[in-house]
């Protein structure tokens, strides 16, 4: 399903003993640094992996999330429990 976003976080987290994954979309770039809520967040209970392709991005380190940047183009698919990300970005 395409989405419109400028910037992602994409993380990791844990309800009812379960893992998974979660994205929250925003419309301006560097959101862990606004303070801003997400405009969306699309939570993936259960999912095993999730594979991103076509972007660069940065690792965020103090809470293990990742943080995509100049969104163009944002596809999400969720299938088999199995997240998979692509897009593109502006260069």
């Amino acid at each position: 399903m395409e989405h419109k976003a400028k910037a992602i976080i994409i993380g990791r987290k844990k309800e009812s003993g379960q893992y998974g994954a979660f994205v929250a979309i925003f419309d301006m770039n560097d959101p862990h640094k606004s303070g801003q809520a997400p405009r969306e967040i699309i939570d993936f209970l259960g999912c095993r992996n999730v594979k991103i392709k076509g972007f660069d991005l940065k690792f965020m380190i103090g809470g293990a999330d990742i943080v995509i940047n100049d969104i163009e183009k944002l596809e999400i698919e969720d299938k088999d429990m199995r997240v998979t990300i692509t897009g593109k970005q502006k260069k």
